[in-house]
């Protein structure tokens, strides 16, 4: 993924409307909802067949089929065409709402990734399906 992005990454979060209007996208064609669509559809499999749980992105809730995420955040090489390589993350729904949601995301990604991590420009909100 660090070569697709050459350091330049994006990430959307997806909630449970943007993932529905996706899923209608993907069915119809579209390569980047058809790739997010499988990198949700991955991740959801996991919660329910792989141990340890799955972790909310910013706090220590843990997901199964019986406490789903609240919306999901995607990070990807910021490019034109459909991304090759997807980071999925969920939120719990305690997460998923609230104040400063890029804020917050932003500071766990520094924390635990990159410290001198940057925004060059708010890509929030993008949805019609992700452009």
């Amino acid at each position: 993924m660090q070569s697709e992005a050459q350091g330049v990454f994006k990430y959307v979060i997806l909630t449970p409307e943007i993932v529905l209007d996706m899923s209608v996208a993907a069915l119809a064609g579209d390569r980047t909802a058809m790739a997010y669509r499988q990198a949700i559809e991955s991740f959801l499999d996991c919660i329910c067949t792989v141990r340890p749980t799955r972790q909310c992105l910013l706090c220590d809730g843990e997901f199964s089929s019986a406490a789903l995420p609240g919306a999901f955040v995607a990070l990807s090489a910021h490019r034109e065409e459909a991304p090759q390589h997807i980071v999925m993350s969920a939120l719990c729904d305690g997460c998923a709402v609230g104040a400063d949601l890029n804020g917050r995301i932003m500071r766990k990604y520094r924390e635990s990734m990159c410290p001198d991590l940057r925004v060059l420009y708010s890509v929030h909100p993008v949805h019609p399906v992700l452009q």
